[in-house]
């Protein structure tokens, strides 16, 4: 993959302090898809290997400081440099996280209501009605979008500096996660084995790509989506963001499911966790903990798969 040093070098620059109020959308704006494949809706970061949770990891999200874990017992704050918990908030139920430079989103597995929490407070903050069987999470600079497996398989757009539905438009069968590559949503249809391409501007449907079985994690490095499956023959599929075009399926043994993106690296979870090269797929590495993962700037955590812990890689 081409990328040159100063470009990644540009990720680490501490930009102008946030806005008191209200979203961070530069990275929406700068134009540096890097830093959109590494979900960086904070202006800087920090760097216990082993932390005891209140129940399984069921989704992660680093906010330039901490990292939130999401599980059934409720939501968990982080110091990811020393691995110390900070805080426990009674918010059960949380099987999806997104965070948009200042507030946390949540899915509520139990109810289907999507939630916004403040960050700096742990606080609930507005809670929304947006459908019956939410899913998936992705911040776009400005606006939250949700994947609805009810009924037809749907994308709901949502303000997010008040909640506001902006939209809801239809995608594959079984939508479930969603990435944003600086400019277009793309849901993972996990019934239809496809991702769906959307303008993030106005939710126009741009294309339907066909993916290996029963898809379930996506991520973008920049370039490329990687959308990973779990029926056989398991693996990651990449896609060339610009055309939809496969760029090649890559198999991968076990059941991987979660995929994310490090700057340098793709990192699949399954029946082990591995490290790929972005540009051939070849496995750098693999380790024993799996589950669900999250970067922090300088290290990968993961939700160790049963048992109630993390891991740092």
């Amino acid at each position: 993959m081409k990328r040159s040093l100063l470009f990644v070098s540009c990720l680490w620059v501490v930009a102008a302090q946030l806005p008191a109020q209200g979203p961070d959308t530069s990275l929406a704006t700068s134009g540096n898809p890097l830093r959109i494949a590494m979900l960086r809706w904070y202006q800087g970061s920090g760097n216990g290997s082993a932390v005891m949770l209140p129940a399984a990891a069921s989704s992660m999200v680093f906010d330039g400081t901490d990292v939130w874990v999401g599980t059934s017992a409720g939501l968990v704050q982080m110091r990811p440099g020393d691995g110390r918990v900070l805080a426990t908030y009674n918010i059960p139920g949380i099987c999806q996280l997104a965070f948009d430079g200042l507030n946390l989103w949540s899915v509520d597995c139990d109810t289907g209501m999507l939630s916004k929490i403040r960050a700096s407070t742990g606080t609930v903050v507005g809670k929304f009605a947006i459908g019956t069987q939410l899913v998936g999470l992705a911040y776009d600079g400005a606006y939250i979008w949700v994947s609805n497996q009810s009924a037809q398989g749907t994308v709901t757009k949502v303000r997010a500096a008040d909640g506001a539905p902006m939209g809801t438009f239809p995608v594959g069968s079984e939508p479930s996660t969603i990435a944003f590559d600086g400019q277009n949503i793309w849901v993972v249809n996990r019934a239809s084995s496809s991702v769906s391409k959307l303008r993030a501007s106005d939710g126009a449907l741009l294309g339907t790509f066909p993916t290996g079985n029963n898809p379930q994690g996506i991520a973008f490095d920049g370039q490329n989506m990687w959308v990973t499956n779990i029926i056989p023959p398991t693996g990651v599929t990449k896609i060339q963001v610009s055309d939809g075009s496969s760029l090649g399926f890559f198999a991968l043994p076990g059941n991987p499911f979660a995929v994310v993106f490090d700057g340098q690296s793709i990192w699949i979870g399954g029946s082990r966790t591995f490290k790929l090269d972005p540009s051939s797929a070849a496995i750098l590495a693999s380790f024993e903990p799996t589950g669900v993962m999250v970067f922090d700037g300088a290290s990968i955590w993961v939700g160790n798969q049963p048992s109630n812990s993390l891991s740092r890689l």
